[in-house]
């Protein structure tokens, strides 16, 4: 991903549980989306239906949550954490 063109929002096409719908993100979140699928050795549509399940907001809002506290968990000092602590 090119410096710069993580803040480009892009339209993506979708299949949630057979359904055919799309999702507006962030290139840098849509880059992690991937990612985290792999870590979590799923598809992304499988990652994106698991997300679906939990959700109580948009699915795009929901996304965006979940790769936030993925990136948390994994930091060496997590910074939800410590901004629940003070």
């Amino acid at each position: 991903m090119e410096q710069g063109n993580e803040y480009h929002l892009k339209k993506h096409s979708i299949k949630v549980f057979g359904h055919a719908t799309s999702i507006t993100l962030e290139d840098i979140y849509w880059h992690y989306l991937k990612a985290l699928a792999h870590r979590h050795d799923c598809t992304l549509q499988t990652l994106i239906e698991k997300v679906d399940k939990g959700r109580k907001g948009n699915l795009s809002s929901a996304l965006r949550i979940f790769v936030l506290k993925a990136v948390d968990e994994n930091s060496h000092r997590p910074i939800l954490t410590s901004f629940y602590e003070e």
